[in-house]
């Protein structure tokens, strides 16, 4: 197998990988709301996911800048998450498995440019 299609492999694979996460994390997250039950209009199922990661700013005390905190919680997403919603635990685990398979596509993206590129310039070398 050559190594550009080795990295065309590896790049499918790692968009799969991101594409079924995606369904875990929004399977995940319906769950949650199903087990809060049935509300009455207009109140909405809490969302715990948005809850864990909201955050404020304030002005930094070296006067230049911003701090920001957590309004729910102290830095604990996984505890404050483990606490409310099992189902928003396993979501908010599942979107960071996402992030480093995002992180594995771009790298097989590059890889898979950088062959390309590599192609390209080598045929015009041949044709000069």
């Amino acid at each position: 197998m050559t190594p550009l299609e080795q990295a065309v492999i590896a790049l499918v694979q790692a968009q799969d990988e991101v594409k079924r996460l995606g369904k875990e994390i929004g399977a995940a997250i319906c769950r949650s709301e199903e087990a809060q039950g049935e509300m009455i209009y207009p109140k909405e199922p809490t969302n715990w996911l948005k809850l864990a990661y909201q955050r404020e700013r304030e002005a930094a005390d070296n006067g230049y800048g911003w701090e920001y905190y957590y309004v729910n919680h102290d830095d604990d997403i996984e505890g404050y998450l483990a606490e409310h919603s099992p189902h928003a635990l396993q979501a908010h685990l599942l979107i960071q498995q996402r992030r480093e398979a995002r992180r594995v596509v771009g790298a097989a993206r590059r890889r898979v440019s950088l062959i390309g590129r590599n192609l390209v310039k080598a045929r015009t070398q041949e044709q000069s």
